[in-house]
């Protein structure tokens, strides 16, 4: 549906590093995405194909660029030809686990990252949005639980920092609840943080300010 839509058109722009003022190809991705999730089975893949084939070269030095992404171990799981089974929200429980992403330090300037870096970053898009979703999927009196495990690494991302706040902060009017595990206490000691946190376990923790 529409939310499909605006996170494959979020997550395509921000992997081409396009610009406000870039109007049309923001536009041609835009017209793709929507062409696409029309058809029958919708894969980002086949978005490419048509951003490769418009008229415009600038469009077109896009679609390469993000096919370029998608031939790389990342970008495998963010593009699909539409065969791929995809994650469902009717499950019990859900494990979505990725290895090996490099995610820079939240003060580190997003000009400066390395092609690396600013794929795994675009990753976290499509993910927190599905945690999104699953959390706000309305089941009559279903307690949902978000559990996220080594969270300093999402906490060095604005798409992750923004998702665990507002799990934090709407959870009990969502039926919901976050469970944050990560190395060190101090990892989450910002106070408005540290407020909505209402049960804390510590283990071995050997530094008094812990």
């Amino acid at each position: 549906g529409i939310e499909a839509e605006d996170t494959a058109v979020t997550l395509l722009e921000s992997l081409a590093k396009v610009q406000n003022t870039e109007r049309q190809i923001s536009n041609a991705i835009t017209e793709a995405v929507q062409h696409v999730t029309r058809s029958d089975n919708p894969g980002l893949l086949k978005v490419v194909e048509e951003l490769k084939k418009n008229k415009n070269e600038l469009v077109r030095e896009v679609g390469i660029q993000l096919e370029g992404f998608s031939k790389s171990a990342l970008g495998g799981l963010l593009f699909s030809d539409g065969k791929s089974q995809s994650i469902s929200l009717d499950k019990q429980v859900n494990i979505i686990q990725i290895q090996n992403l490099d995610l820079p330090k939240s003060e580190v300037d997003p000009k400066t990252y390395n092609r690396s870096q600013h794929l795994s970053v675009c990753t976290m898009i499509p993910l927190a949005k599905f945690t999104t979703k699953f959390l706000r999927n309305e089941v009559k009196g279903t307690l949902k639980l978000a559990i996220f495990e080594e969270a300093w690494a999402l906490e060095n991302t604005a798409q992750g920092t923004a998702l665990i706040k507002e799990m934090l902060r709407t959870g009990r009017s969502l039926n919901c609840g976050c469970g944050i595990v990560t190395q060190s206490a101090k990892d989450y000691n910002e106070q408005d943080v540290k407020e909505q946190v209402g049960v804390r376990f510590a283990f071995r923790a050997e530094d008094p300010r812990e």
